[in-house]
């Protein structure tokens, strides 16, 4: 039986995803990703801190640029620059980033999940969003449909989730 469905899914043959999950207990984090899906926390400070690591090829392109190797045009359009070097695809995994350990929330903070549609943002335009007095689900609207002003073509999905940390926790 195996067989015939690898033979009808031929073409997706090689096809994963990514995977960008957390764990929320009272006031701590933790998680896990694999890919290039972000996490980021948006603190009361009003700073935006990336906390998962990216497993594609964007973070050596920016080295790149960094160092002159490349021009920030060129990392742009650079062939390879949404290649990943994990994803869930079946096969064993040997990169998978998670929390060193639990991390302390405070009342006011935002987690940012997402797809990696969401990076066609910046993290000053991220952080404009974020910083605003809406609910959670109005925040999903405003990053949804800044992603969506932005009009890339090269983009397949944006998926987002946001987490506000209340000011007062009761169970």
């Amino acid at each position: 039986h195996q067989l015939a469905i690898e033979a009808e899914t031929k073409e997706l043959y090689g096809m994963g995803c990514t995977l960008v999950g957390v764990v929320l207990k009272i006031d701590q984090l933790e998680w896990i990703s694999v890919g290039d899906s972000p996490l980021w926390l948006y603190d009361k400070a009003n700073h935006l801190h990336r906390l998962n690591a990216d497993h594609s090829t964007k973070p050596l392109l920016q080295e790149q640029v960094r160092r002159g190797l490349l021009t920030a045009a060129e990392a742009t359009v650079h062939p390879e620059r949404n290649m990943l070097f994990s994803a869930l695809t079946g096969d064993s995994l040997d990169l998978i980033d998670q929390s060193p350990e639990p991390l302390q929330l405070f009342p006011g903070d935002r987690l940012l999940l997402a797809s990696d549609g969401i990076l066609t943002l910046s993290d000053e335009e991220l952080g404009k969003v974020l910083k605003q007095e809406l609910s959670a689900k109005e925040l999903v609207d405003e990053l949804l449909s800044a992603v969506e002003a932005k009009d890339r073509h090269d983009q397949d999905n944006t998926t987002v989730l946001v987490v506000k940390i209340p000011d007062k926790i009761t169970w």
